[in-house]
C-alpha cells in the first residue's frame, strides 16, 4: 500500500467536541467543531478529511490560518498556516453546514409515515468511510479520539448518540439542545447519533448496563425479543471476552431507511427494522434467527471492532469474520434447539460458490483506498470468514481459542491492531504456529475437493483447488486443512483427525474402510469425494449436518463437470422427512436452480419433478417449518394445484395458521398471482405493521409467473419500494423461473437512474440476480452490458457474477439435452 492516500502524519486528533444544530425540516445541519490535537512535528499544513460540507470558518491555537481549501478528488480539508506549529497540544475549531442527503450513507435522511403524516428523522452510517460528511475529521481507523456530542433539535423530538445524555438545555427559541457523555478512544466511522419522532423502551439493566431499544412510535410491543437476545448477547460476550461491557449504555435503533443490515456503533447500534421490531409469534424460524444473529452479531463488535479496532480498512474482514463467527456462538448458547450452526450452512455454501471461481479473492487483500473497501462487505468476508476461524477453533480446542481471543483483546484494548496480532495470541496460548495453517486460508482464495481411495488399511488423500467448468481456469493451490475423518473398518466406526496439508497423504485406520465420511460434523471449508462412493452412499453415511454438507457437496461437484445432473437428483431423492430443516431448505435451492435450467420449455419435467419431490415428504405429515419449505417447493415449483388450494385457504385466515405455512402460503399465491391477488399484496406491503410481512409481500411479487401482472411488480419494485429494499428485490425477481430475463432488461434500460437512486453499496447485490440467468441470449446481452458499464465500488464482486453466468451457461450445454431423462429419476 502506497501512503499517498493517507492522511499526513504531522498532528493527530485526540478528543473532538462536536455541536450540531440539526433542522429536520430544512435537511441541513450546521456545525461547530474543536479538536484537540497532538502535534508530533512542526508543520505548516493540517490536512483533515471533508466533504459535501461548507467550511465557514477555521481557527488554530497559536498559528494563523493563510487559508483553507476542500479537494474533492481526495475528500480533504487543507489548512495552510502563516507559521509552523511546534510540536505539542493544539486545538483547531471549525464552522460549517450541511445538508441530510438521501444516499443513506453520511447523515442522511430517513421518513416514515403515520396517520399524522410523514415524519423525518436524521441518522448516520459512517462506515466506510461517511463520517467526513458529516464533520471535519480524521477518518481513518486508527486515528482514534474520544468525543462529546451535543446536539440542538426541535422540542418533541428524541436525540440519542454513542454515549448517555447528560443534560438539557433549553433555548431561547424554545429549541433544546441535549449533551451527551464522553465516549471511549474510538473510530470515527463508529460515531452515531439519531434524531427524530422516536420513542425508547423503559431501560432493561443488565448487569450494571442500560439497554434500550429505540423505535418509532406505535411499535413498542415489537420490541421484548430484541431485549431479550440483547441482554443475552451482552453477558455472553462479556463472559467470553472476560472484559466488562466497554460504553455506558446501549441503544438498539429501529430505522426505516438502512443501507446495511445494521451497524455496530458504539453504545448507538442502528438496525434494518425488520431485524429489530419482532413479534415471536408471527415470525418463520428464519426470520426470529437472522433477527437474533444480527443483534449478536453487531453487539460481537462492541469489543472485537470497537474497542480492539483493525489498523486499516483492509482488517475490515477480521472484524466482520470473527463477528459472524461469534454471533453463532452466540445464540447457539440462547437457543440451543435452533441449531444455528446448521442454519449456517445456508450462507456458507454462497461462500463455497463464489469461492469455486477463478475471480474470487483472499478474504485479505491489498486496500489501497477506502472505497476500495466497499468490496469487502461481501460473502467472502462473512461467510468464508467465518467459517475458516470456526474450523480453526474445532482444530485448537474452543478453550485454546478463546483464550487467545481474551490475551489478543485484553493486550490492545483502546488501540489498532492486524491479524498478526491475532493469530500471534493464538500461537502463545494453543503452542500451534496459527499463522503458518492461516495464511493458506486468509492470503490466498479458493478451497480444495479432497479426494480419497480406500485401501486395504485405509485412505489415501489428495487434494487440489476446486474450479467450477465454464468458468475461468483457477489457479493452483494447496492448503492446511484440519480434518475428522469417520469410516466404518470391519463392523467399527474409526475417527481419526489430521493436518492435512501437503498434496497427498495416506491415513492409516487398521483396515478397509466405507461408508466414509471426511468432513465429520460439517466444520471444515472444504469439498470432498470417496472413489467408488457415489452420492446417495455417501448421504446414506452421514449424519445430521453432514447431510446437508453431502447435498451442498454433491451440486457443487456438479458445476464442477465431477457429478452429473443425476446425481444430484439422487441425493435430492434419498432425503427423508427426518432431515432437518436447513437440509431442506438446501434442496430447495437446488430444486429451483433445476427449474432455471430447464426454463419454459422444460418446465413439465422440472415441475413433475418439484411435486415427485415434495409431495411423498409431505405425505409424511414434517413438522411446520420443514412442512412450509416441502409446500413451496410444491406450490412454486411445482405448480402444483393442491399446493395453491392450500395456500389461498391458508391466506384466508392467517391468524389461525402457523407463521411457517402463511409464509409458504404468500409465495405460492404469488406465483399464481390474480390482479385482485396483486393488488392485496402491494396494499400489504405498504400497511402492513408487520416488517416481515410487509417483505414476504413484497418478495412474493417477484414469483408472478403471469407476465402482465410481473411487468406491473417489476414498475412497483422500481418506483415505489423503499430504496434499502429494492435493489435486492429486484435480484430476486431475475430468479423467477419464467420471466428473469424481463427483471434484467429492466435493470439495464433504468440503470443510471437505479445508480443515483439505490445506496452505492446495494448495486452489485442487485446485480448479483444475473446468478440465476439460464438463458443465453440474455446471458451475451449481460456480458456485453457490463463490458461498457464498469462497477468500480463492486468490481470483484461483478467478475464473480459474470464468471457464474458463464458457468451455468456450461452446466446449460452439459445437462439440458438429458435434463428430462436426469429429472425422471
Amino acid at each position: 500500500m502506497t501512503d499517498d492516500v493517507r492522511l499526513p502524519r504531522t498532528v493527530r486528533p485526540h478528543r473532538y467536541e462536536i455541536d450540531l444544530d440539526v433542522d429536520l425540516e430544512g435537511a441541513r445541519f450546521a456545525g461547530d467543531i474543536r479538536i484537540s490535537l497532538e502535534v508530533l512535528e512542526p508543520t505548516t499544513t493540517v490536512v483533515c478529511h471533508a466533504l459535501n460540507l461548507e467550511i465557514d470558518q477555521v481557527a488554530l491555537d497559536g498559528a494563523t490560518v493563510r487559508e483553507f481549501t476542500l479537494d474533492r478528488d481526495s475528500e480533504t480539508l487543507r489548512i495552510e498556516l502563516e507559521e509552523a506549529l511546534a510540536p505539542g497540544a493544539g486545538s483547531l475549531r471549525m464552522t460549517y453546514s450541511g445538508v441530510l442527503n438521501d444516499r443513506l450513507v453520511g447523515f442522511y435522511r430517513s421518513t416514515y409515515d403515520d396517520d399524522a403524516g410523514t415524519h423525518t428523522l436524521a441518522v448516520t452510517q459512517f462506515e466506510a468511510p461517511f463520517a467526513r460528511e458529516c464533520f471535519p475529521c480524521w477518518d481513518e481507523p486508527d486515528r482514534k479520539a474520544t468525543f462529546v456530542v451535543r446536539l440542538t433539535v426541535d422540542d418533541g423530538l428524541l436525540a440519542i448518540a454513542n454515549a448517555a445524555e447528560t443534560g438539557r438545555e433549553r433555548l431561547a427559541d424554545g429549541r433544546v439542545r441535549v449533551s451527551f457523555a464522553e465516549t471511549i478512544p474510538m473510530s470515527t466511522y463508529l460515531v452515531a447519533f439519531v434524531v427524530g419522532r422516536l420513542e425508547a423502551t423503559d431501560a432493561i439493566d443488565v448487569d450494571g448496563v442500560a439497554v434500550r431499544v429505540i423505535h418509532r412510535p406505535g411499535q413498542g410491543h415489537l420490541t421484548s425479543e430484541a431485549l431479550a437476545v440483547a441482554a443475552h448477547s451482552l453477558r455472553y460476550f462479556t463472559h467470553y471476552y472476560g472484559i466488562a461491557y466497554p460504553s455506558d449504555k446501549l441503544d438498539l435503533v429501529a430505522v426505516p431507511d438502512f443501507a446495511f443490515g445494521a451497524m455496530e456503533n458504539l453504545g448507538c447500534v442502528t438496525f434494518r427494522e425488520v431485524l429489530l421490531l419482532l413479534d415471536p409469534d408471527a415470525l418463520t424460524q428464519s426470520e426470529m434467527e437472522r433477527a437474533a444473529l444480527v443483534i449478536a452479531h453487531e453487539i460481537a463488535h462492541m469489543w472485537f471492532g470497537d474497542l480492539v479496532t483493525m489498523s486499516w480498512w483492509d482488517g475490515i474482514w477480521l472484524n466482520e469474520a470473527f463477528a459472524t463467527f461469534m454471533e453463532l456462538a452466540c445464540i447457539d448458547a440462547y437457543r440451543p434447539e435452533w441449531g444455528v450452526w446448521k442454519t449456517f450452512g445456508m450462507a456458507r455454501r454462497e461462500a463455497f460458490e463464489t469461492d469455486a471461481l477463478a475471480s474470487t479473492r483472499s478474504i485479505h487483500y491489498e486496500v489501497r483506498t477506502p472505497k476500495d473497501a466497499e468490496g469487502m462487505f461481501d460473502i467472502l468476508t462473512y461467510e468464508k470468514g467465518a467459517a475458516v476461524l470456526r474450523m480453526l477453533e474445532q482444530h485448537l480446542g474452543a478453550e485454546a481459542f478463546r483464550e487467545g481471543i481474551r490475551r489478543y483483546l485484553s493486550s490492545n484494548s483502546y488501540g489498532n491492531t492486524d491479524m498478526g496480532d491475532l493469530w500471534r495470541a493464538l500461537d502463545e496460548v494453543s503452542g500451534t504456529d496459527v499463522a503458518r495453517m492461516m495464511d493458506t486460508w486468509i492470503l490466498q482464495g479458493g478451497h480444495p475437493v479432497i479426494g480419497a481411495t480406500p485401501g486395504a488399511t485405509g485412505l489415501h488423500l489428495r487434494q487440489r483447488r476446486i474450479g467450477l467448468a465454464g468458468g475461468d481456469p483457477v489457479a493452483a493451490a494447496s492448503y492446511s486443512v484440519p480434518m475428522r475423518i469417520r469410516a466404518n473398518v470391519d463392523g467399527t466406526v474409526v475417527e481419526r483427525s489430521l493436518l492435512f496439508d501437503t498434496d497427498e497423504a495416506t491415513l492409516d485406520l487398521g483396515g478397509t474402510p466405507t461408508d466414509a465420511c471426511l468432513n465429520v460434523d460439517a466444520t471444515g471449508f472444504f469439498r470432498w469425494q470417496v472413489d467408488a462412493q457415489d452420492a446417495g452412499a455417501t448421504l446414506a453415511a452421514a449424519r445430521d449436518a453432514e447431510r446437508f454438507d453431502v447435498l451442498d457437496g454433491t451440486w457443487s461437484l456438479v458445476l464442477a463437470g465431477e457429478r452429473t445432473l443425476a446425481d444430484a437428483v439422487a441425493a435430492l431423492l434419498g432425503l427423508t422427512v427426518d432431515d432437518e430443516a436447513p437440509t431442506f431448505r438446501r434442496a430447495a435451492a437446488m430444486v429451483h436452480s433445476i427449474s432455471l435450467l430447464g426454463g419454459a420449455t422444460h418446465a413439465l419435467a422440472t415441475e413433475g419433478f418439484a411435486r415427485r419431490f415434495a409431495e411423498p415428504l409431505l405425505a409424511e405429515n414434517p413438522g411446520p417449518e420443514r412442512r412450509g419449505i416441502l409446500l413451496r417447493i410444491a406450490g412454486v415449483n411445482g405448480a402444483s394445484p393442491d399446493a395453491l388450494e392450500e395456500a389461498r385457504a391458508l391466506l384466508a385466515h392467517p391468524a389461525h395458521a402457523h407463521p411457517e405455512l402463511t409464509a409458504a402460503a404468500t409465495d405460492i399465491v404469488g406465483a399464481s398471482a390474480t390482479a385482485a391477488d396483486f393488488e392485496h399484496f402491494t396494499d400489504r406491503y405498504r400497511s402492513s405493521d408487520s416488517p416481515q410481512e410487509a417483505l414476504r409481500y413484497l418478495s412474493a411479487l417477484a414469483g408472478t409467473m403471469d407476465p402482465t401482472l410481473f411487468a406491473a411488480a417489476l414498475e412497483f419494485m422500481a418506483t415505489e419500494v423503499r430504496t434499502q429494499d429494492a435493489p435486492y428485490t429486484l435480484a430476486r425477481a431475475m430468479g423467477n423461473r419464467h420471466h428473469g430475463a424481463a427483471a434484467w432488461r429492466l435493470v439495464r434500460d433504468r440503470w443510471e437512474t437505479f445508480n443515483e437512486r439505490f445506496p452505492s453499496n446495494s448495486i452489485v447485490r442487485m446485480v448479483g440476480g444475473v446468478r440465476s440467468i439460464f438463458d443465453p441470449d440474455t446471458a451475451l446481452d449481460i456480458a456485453a452490458f457490463f463490458d461498457q458499464h464498469p462497477l468500480p465500488q463492486g468490481a470483484q464482486t461483478l467478475a464473480q457474477h459474470l464468471e457464474f453466468v458463464r458457468v451455468h451457461q456450461s452446466l446449460r450445454q452439459r445437462e439440458l439435452a438429458r435434463l428430462a431423462e436426469s429429472v425422471a429419476g
